[in-house]
């Protein structure tokens, strides 16, 4: 009786084990990101997933014909050797790097990986994130960003209550305010002349605050106390849910 108890629980035992590995099978073969285990020895791709294919173009078995060389551009594989080299920890935010689809085509990709012991090999298992339009938004904001800093007209950006969040190297000279000195700052506080009534300046905020485009001249004072006059547009800013947020004010 003592053996088969033993017996049946060893079977329990296997049949816990085999449905466990199933179901990490399940989850690497059908995890949406690209994954595959490589050989840390030879480079090799000992498993890949469906991702994966999908992702690079290569089959299955053309996979499993490869090494992490055949997948990255030439001029990166000194970096990849440096890589590997290291004695990283078991659980690694490999960074960003950049893969090659078997058209050729190059994309950047965030890499996680994990190291294991793969068919008695030591091995690593990796998580490809495909970060291409994650880089071009980065690039379109850079360029925004570049292109407002870099503009002749003093440009600002506030919240809804009118604090300075953003200002622009011709606002500096325009007005005689570092970033320093101005960013967290109400606006009002740095530039109001005193020269318009309290009715204009409720007129210019019950426009923008409906959401609409306030167009106008305005006299105001720099740091120096001298005053100058200007023409100002001011656009509010929505967000996602059409709530307005900030204010964009071009002036000259």
């Amino acid at each position: 009786l003592l053996l088969t108890e033993a017996y049946r629980r060893e079977q329990q035992a296997n049949t816990r084990q085999s449905e466990t590995e199933a179901k990490y099978e399940l989850l690497f073969e059908h995890n949406p990101l690209p994954m595959w285990v490589y050989d840390l020895e030879s480079l090799s791709f000992l498993a890949v997933n469906a991702a994966a294919e999908a992702a690079y173009g290569y089959s299955r078995d053309e996979f499993l014909q490869m090494t992490l060389h055949d997948i990255r551009p030439a001029e990166d594989m000194e970096r990849l050797m440096a890589d590997v080299r290291q004695a990283w920890p078991t659980l690694n935010l490999g960074g960003e790097w950049r893969h090659r689809r078997k058209d050729g085509t190059v994309f950047p990709v965030e890499i996680t990986s994990h190291a294991l012991t793969y068919d008695g090999r030591t091995a690593r298992l990796v998580i490809a994130h495909n970060i291409t339009q994650r880089k071009e938004t980065e690039s379109r904001l850079q360029l925004q960003s570049a292109a407002l800093e870099a503009a002749a007209n003093a440009i600002v950006i506030t919240d809804v209550n009118g604090n300075l969040e953003w200002l622009n190297a011709a606002f500096s000279e325009l007005t005689g305010y570092t970033q320093a000195e101005a960013l967290g700052r109400p606006l009002k506080e740095l530039v109001k002349s005193g020269k318009h009534t309290p009715a204009f300046y409720q007129e210019l905020w019950q426009t923008i605050l409906s959401g609409q485009v306030w167009h106008g001249e305005m006299i105001n004072r720099r740091k120096d106390g001298s005053l100058y006059t200007e023409e100002e547009s001011i656009t509010p800013v929505r967000n996602k849910d059409g709530v307005i947020t900030h204010f964009i004010a071009v002036k000259q």
